[in-house]
């Protein structure tokens, strides 16, 4: 697929935490009786003329080891009486998790990938981006249990495979290797398929490589090398004679700029993409002879997003150049691909976005959303030029879309595999042929459910979604998804509310429930999800109408689905816990400042906190990329006195705070742990509930910006409990 510049989209495993037991509720009182210790920093910076801001505790930054100790230890400490509940759950939600990877599994060895005429079944083990990858060719279709060669993780550890690649006649192949970047990787090269470890060949380019594909006849690799979280230049590597052939082939000196590499569809090019916020640029080199050509310019540097595929001797372009604020596709002969021979295929409509596409064989498959954040398929002839809408069904229209080239046997044709994930956790697959798109799926025959979750942890088709409108206070509607019990009518008695929110970088919330959701719905709560401005939902204009100048947005359209609940009846006031992670840390605590009675806690992930103190600071890796989305604090009075006035810990104030409960990694590189720890003392300070609302702080030793395990998930939900409960004795 075209690589979609969009930061900010989290992963999220998925898990089942089981219900806190009931003999909890009997002791859960005297666990809030607890006051962390505090220390007084008083530093005060000024800007712009003697504008201050609040610059409390930094010192934290360069060394937050003691502070990090003092957290864990008081973590431990809080949940000490609850702790084999929290095992409990733990072991439940990983069991849970082996199960739904083993059903993943099953699922899709039934559907085989197609890609360079070869088939894959990705088993779903091991890390992220590591995986088996089961090989045949087309014609050697598998069989019953019998499966073809593999690629094993097993042969290279102690690294983990983080992304590989396949040579096109299936001989051989490279990979990115390593413990984890943050720590260093190799180029690992390797025959097909692997017999023993010692096949392996490791090559060192004493840097951090990101991406990688192989050019001139598969003898050679081009790869991307990262620099403080930035990739920011291409180099060349001759396999044969290794890392003395290394070699630059593109540095880019504008460390806004990410630097990405990939393959067109027919392994004619190498693209080189350059790309930020609002801008692009891409350069080309012919595969078949990458090690002796230079690169040439395809797309100027300019101000719009701009992907690019070939087939057949065209380019296609997927740009939002001009007005195409939502993009276009267009195309040109490779021969002259200048702006002036490019034709419309696809145009622009102000109904709907583009967020993604690939080229299958003939066809052109674009994934887009309309504004009533329903997903759908464009499926173009690039032949005829014939373009069809392929909709799902009624029931999955509110489903998340993604699509697989796959293939037929029995019909020795490849297919589209369409999965639908349901919020309500249910996985939904359907094949879609090209030559009667539209009428796949028309009446449901075709259509395969599989449930995500064992019906023993969570039955999904106990519990229904829908997704509301809600004014928010510029009376735009926003959306936002609910899932609750089909046996209990949510408008008849308040319930506790799970409210999520992320609001940045134009991605879309996460709407399927994870771990955490389903542990929450089997405890009688609606889930929901705010769908506020600064995210994708609703086109690049839905994006553009929460950053920046406009950020103020997503804090206002996320306090108006809390209030939209509370004056339906589906909750009251103090029964909202509202739950982000990153940039959505953002979003609900700025919430909390203007708000707190609304909440009976918080839960956060590695929160993006501190925003304008890391809008001021360069030295952090992605502050220069990051401005884009926040502003520049330190060039413009209006950015900075804006972020001062949304950043949640410039808006902190002497008042009741609810609980908090914030995971972070001591290696996280995104969102530094300090960031977190900060952001803490400066609550704690100002937080006038004393020892009756404390914050909990558990910080794993690695992992990064994503990774959370079992037993901090585990604990969120605990706290969660607690604080409700907490809540419901303060309120009677």
């Amino acid at each position: 697929m075209l690589r979609m510049y969009l930061l900010g989209q989290w992963r999220q495993a998925p898990l089942l935490l089981a219900p806190v037991p009931a003999p909890v509720q009997v002791r859960c009182a005297s666990m809030w009786n607890r006051l962390f210790g505090k220390e007084k920093n008083k530093s005060v910076e000024t800007y712009h003329d003697g504008l201050s801001c609040n610059t409390k505790f930094q010192y934290i930054d360069d060394n937050p080891k003691k502070e990090i100790n003092k957290r864990n230890q008081q973590a431990m400490d809080f949940f000490e009486r609850f702790e084999r509940e929290i095992e409990v759950s733990a072991e439940r939600m990983d069991k849970y998790g082996r199960m739904c990877v083993e059903s993943e599994n099953r699922k899709k060895i039934l559907y085989p990938m197609a890609e360079r005429g070869k088939l894959y079944w990705d088993t779903g083990e091991g890390h992220v981006g590591a995986k088996k990858h089961f090989r045949c060719n087309e014609n050697e279709f598998p069989v019953s249990d019998s499966y073809p060669p593999t690629i094993d993780e097993v042969y290279f550890q102690p690294f983990k495979m983080l992304t590989w690649r396949e040579s096109l006649d299936g001989s051989h192949g490279v990979a990115i290797v390593g413990e984890s970047p943050s720590l260093g990787t190799k180029i690992a090269t390797f025959p097909l398929p692997i017999k023993n470890s010692t096949q392996i060949r490791y090559i060192d380019t004493e840097a951090v490589v990101t991406n990688i594909e192989l050019v001139e006849n598969d003898s050679a690799v081009f790869f991307t090398q990262e620099d403080n979280l930035i990739p920011f230049c291409v180099k060349a590597m001759d396999l044969n004679k290794g890392a003395s052939s290394i070699r630059t082939v593109y540095e880019e000196s504008d460390r806004r700029y990410f630097v990405d590499i990939s393959k067109s569809f027919d392994d004619e090019f190498l693209f080189v993409n350059c790309n930020r916020k609002d801008a692009s640029e891409i350069q080309f080199i012919s595969v078949s002879n990458a090690m002796s050509s230079s690169l040439r310019t395809l797309i100027p540097r300019n101000d719009s997003i701009c992907f690019v595929e070939h087939r057949n001797g065209m380019f296609y372009f997927l740009t939002n150049e001009g007005d195409a604020v939502n993009f276009t596709l267009m195309s040109a002969p490779a021969v002259s691909p200048q702006r002036s021979n490019w034709k419309t295929i696809v145009p622009h409509s102000e109904e709907r976005m583009i967020t993604d596409g690939a080229i299958i064989d003939k066809h052109f498959v674009l994934h887009c959303t309309d504004m009533n954040m329903e997903e759908y398929l464009l499926l173009i002839n690039l032949e005829t030029e014939e373009i069809v809408e392929h909709r799902p069904a009624e029931e999955y229209k509110y489903g998340k879309l993604s699509f697989h080239p796959t293939y037929d046997p029995s019909a020795c044709t490849r297919t589209l595999l369409v999965e639908c994930t349901l919020a309500q956790g249910e996985i939904v697959y359907w094949k879609c042929n090209f030559e009667t798109p539209a009428k796949v799926n028309e009446t449901g025959s075709d259509v395969e459910v599989v449930s995500s979750v064992d019906k023993h942890y969570f039955d999904t088709s106990k519990y229904r979604s829908e997704v509301l409108r809600v004014s928010s206070h510029d009376n735009v509607a926003v959306p936002m998804t609910i899932v609750y019990d089909k046996a209990v009518d949510p408008r008849k008695e308040p319930k506790p509310v799970l409210l999520r929110a992320y609001g940045a970088y134009g991605v879309p919330v996460t709407t399927s429930c994870g771990f955490i959701e389903k542990s929450f719905l089997k405890s009688g709560w609606i889930v929901a999800f705010a769908h506020v401005r600064g995210g994708g939902e609703l086109g690049r204009e839905w994006y553009n109408a929460g950053r920046r100048e406009k950020k103020e947005n997503s804090i206002l359209d996320y306090l108006g689905c809390a209030n939209y609940l509370v004056e339906r009846g589906l909750t009251r006031r103090g029964l909202v816990v509202g739950i982000g992670h990153s940039a959505g840390g953002f979003t609900i605590a700025s919430a909390c400042n203007r708000d707190p009675a609304m909440f009976a806690a918080l839960i956060m992930k590695a929160p993006f906190v501190d925003v304008l103190n890391t809008m001021m600071d360069t030295s952090q890796a992605l502050t220069l990329h990051e401005r884009e989305e926040w502003g520049d604090p330190i060039n413009s009075k209006d950015d900075f006195l804006r972020l001062r006035e949304l950043c949640p810990v410039q808006t902190l104030t002497r008042q009741p705070y609810p609980p908090i409960h914030i995971s972070l990694c001591a290696d996280d590189m995104v969102v530094p742990v300090s960031q977190g720890l900060k952001y803490v003392r400066c609550v704690e300070e100002m937080n006038t509930m004393g020892k009756d609302n404390p914050i909990v702080v558990l910080i794993h030793d690695d992992g990064g910006h994503d990774y959370m395990s079992s037993y901090a998930t585990a604990s969120q939900y605990m706290f969660a409990y607690l604080a409700l409960m907490k809540r419901r004795q303060t309120d009677n």
